[in-house]
């Protein structure tokens, strides 16, 4: 069901996006928008795509941060609406992706912590394919345009890399601790995962 009205209001939102050219820009970028515990998922849509997220209060990064991961939890198909998004909405995307990392990864290590061992490896299996889905999105976003190629000197592994060690930087030595533990869960599981697709060792099973 969340995927359906998924896929139906971004169509909408992208219908929205492409609509500049008619006139409707002004409109997009300026509108009031609600806060994002109270926003519709098109709503949420404006915030990434028309919005400055670094300078907004990290109470909202971390709401649009907790929308993300209930509204947009499927994200196949985005990657193709995103390429028909213009240059300039593509950019800021791409800019609050990197803004909200921070956040993310500072609630995913703080979730993690409080888990009880038995949940963790699929907790970790969520976060890693959370990260392959929106490692498209992020070439989706750094593409010249439709069919072109993303920029080869950006990337989302250098991008995540970054926002860990500007995390680990800023963060107070508990919440540092938490995040080097859980950088370290995550490391171990995607090696594994590497290893159980290997075909002599049983194909593509990431259980362990």
């Amino acid at each position: 069901m969340i995927r359906g009205r998924y896929g139906l209001l971004i169509g909408l939102a992208v219908a929205a996006m492409l609509s500049v050219a008619a006139g409707a820009g002004l409109f997009m970028a300026y509108a009031p928008l609600p806060d994002p515990s109270a926003a519709t998922t098109e709503q949420i849509f404006r915030w990434l795509v028309t919005r400055d997220l670094s300078r907004e209060s990290p109470a909202i990064q971390v709401a649009i941060v907790r929308r993300l991961d209930v509204d947009f939890e499927q994200t196949s198909g985005l990657a193709q609406e995103i390429a028909q998004l213009s240059d300039p909405h593509r950019a800021m995307l791409w800019n609050n992706i990197s803004t909200l990392l921070v956040p993310w990864l500072l609630e995913k290590a703080d979730a993690y912590a409080q888990l009880p061992a038995a949940q963790r490896i699929a907790y970790l299996d969520s976060f890693l394919d959370r990260v392959d889905q929106w490692s498209k999105i992020g070439d989706a976003c750094r593409a010249g345009g439709a069919g072109q190629s993303a920029d080869p000197n950006l990337s989302m592994t250098k991008l995540f890399a970054d926002r860990i060690a500007e995390s680990s930087a800023h963060a107070e030595p508990a919440q540092r601790k938490r995040i080097a533990e859980f950088l370290a869960a995550l490391q171990s599981r995607w090696v594994w995962r590497k290893i159980a697709r290997i075909p002599f060792l049983g194909g593509k099973s990431s259980k362990p």
